[in-house]
């Protein structure tokens, strides 16, 4: 079944070979999709090039507190925010840790706008 969290919250930032950075829910796809299959990223304005991204604030929005930023997870299946109050305060501390960085819209047309190579997306998994 999707459900609202699955689809519209975010379930971890992902960098893209161009180095800029894309938003992906439950499902694997950018925030806010319902897709299946694959997306293309160049179809959708959803990357974005991240400002003041330091180790530090990527292990704070970390669900396991790694530094690296190839793909920040703010949640796991052991944590899924929707199941108790301690797993939503602990993800509104992640978020809170990503809405300080400041961001820029990367689009088509922009020096740094390269095609990417089809991103897999994964169907809802039931739960």
């Amino acid at each position: 079944m999707i459900d609202f969290r699955s689809v519209f919250l975010p379930y971890c930032v992902l960098r893209l070979m161009d180095g800029n950075h894309v938003v992906l829910n439950r499902n694997e796809a950018p925030a806010g999709l319902t897709v299946e299959g694959g997306v293309k990223m160049e179809d959708h304005p959803v990357r974005v090039r991240l400002q003041d991204l330091r180790p530090e604030s990527i292990a704070a929005a970390s669900v396991d507190g790694s530094g690296d930023a190839a793909r920040i997870l703010l949640y796991d299946d052991n944590s899924i925010p929707t199941d108790s109050a301690e797993h939503w305060a602990a993800y509104g501390r992640r978020l809170q840790a990503l809405a300080a960085l400041g961001l820029e819209a990367v689009r088509e047309g922009d020096p740094e706008f390269v095609v990417v190579p089809d991103f897999p997306v994964f169907k809802a998994r039931a739960r």
